[in-house]
């Protein structure tokens, strides 16, 4: 039996609880701004989860690096657009040929992509290195905090799934396009956050048809209802007891719910995001999260186009 949409699993509530920690005394004790951003950075850790062998667990930082490494990419392509158009184009492209032969391949195709294209938002570097070393500290930290757990029996690894070539091919070419026309459009519109509707683009693109709706619509609602989560905070709540008391609750949801089936990371991520740029000015968190959502639309519309144009048909080929 598949995951059920919404899977709240208590026993995987509590590393969560655990990795927001060290974010929460930084919001108490220090900077609510900076303990935010290392909210964020902590998130990809939360997902990734215990794995049952202790020596395992270092997956978790080199995930958090890999991530932290993608997103400094994407802010130094962000200084030559014509550079990070061709590179949207491209990557997904050579990262779908890899995802035929080795996992590597898979992990750039539905990770490095897309925080890459994260990573085109922050055209000023020291922004962009200040996030990708809060990710890559968040995620060094989540796995020393991991080896509290003691080692446990596992299931059994599961073989690599590998993708077909055809199917390869169509995934990474429409990724690629979708992605490529969000940059080319955000940087002709003079967008603040060229990175979002480009990251939505590859969030969301999958090999078959289904996923990529399932995921399409979901990453829409969980920006709508992360982003208005925020906009309440920042009106009503913005005390930094309430804020540190908020990022505990949000991060030890993301783990907890980190095995469903409905794709609703961004809800979470929208969260600290939007609080990150207006927690102290609301009319600013408002024109943000406006933004997030029309750009998230658009860069899911491009994706959902060349699925039709190109993905049924070779999914169906490869069959």
């Amino acid at each position: 039996m598949g995951a059920r949409g919404l899977d709240w699993r208590w026993g995987d509530a509590l590393p969560g609880a655990v990795y927001a920690v060290p974010p929460v005394l930084v919001i108490l004790f220090g900077d609510v701004e900076k303990g935010l951003a290392f909210a964020v950075g902590t998130v990809p850790a939360v997902l990734v989860g215990v794995r049952p062998a202790r020596r395992g667990r270092v997956l978790t930082a080199v995930v958090g690096l890999v991530a932290a490494l993608s997103i400094l990419l994407g802010s130094l392509l962000s200084h030559v657009p014509p550079l990070a158009v061709a590179a949207m184009l491209l990557l997904p492209i050579g990262a779908a040929r890899a995802a035929v032969r080795r996992p590597a391949g898979t992990l750039a195709l539905v990770l490095c992509v897309p925080l890459v294209a994260v990573g085109l938002s922050y055209r000023d570097l020291g922004q962009g290195a200040a996030i990708a070393g809060l990710i890559a500290c968040g995620s060094v930290a989540s796995w020393l905090l991991s080896l509290l757990w003691p080692s446990r029996p596992g299931p059994p690894r599961r073989a690599f799934a590998a993708l077909e070539p055809a199917a390869a091919r169509s995934f990474g070419l429409r990724m690629g396009l979708a992605a490529a026309i969000a940059a080319l459009v955000g940087y002709l519109a003079g967008l603040e956050h060229v990175g979002w509707a480009t990251a939505a683009a590859t969030f969301v693109t999958r090999p078959a048809p289904g996923p990529q709706r399932l995921r399409s619509y979901g990453r829409v609602l969980s920006v709508l209802a992360g982003g208005i989560a925020a906009l309440l905070f920042v009106r009503f709540a913005s005390d930094p007891w309430v804020m540190a008391a908020a990022t505990f609750a949000v991060l030890t949801a993301a783990s907890a719910t980190r095995g469903g089936r409905w794709y609703i990371t961004a809800a979470y991520t929208t969260f600290f995001v939007i609080l990150l740029l207006g927690f102290a000015d609301h009319p600013s968190a408002v024109a943000h999260f406006n933004e997030r959502l029309v750009e998230t639309a658009f860069g899911i519309a491009l994706a959902l186009v060349f699925s039709r144009s190109f993905g049924e048909g070779a999914v169906q080929r490869s069959r």
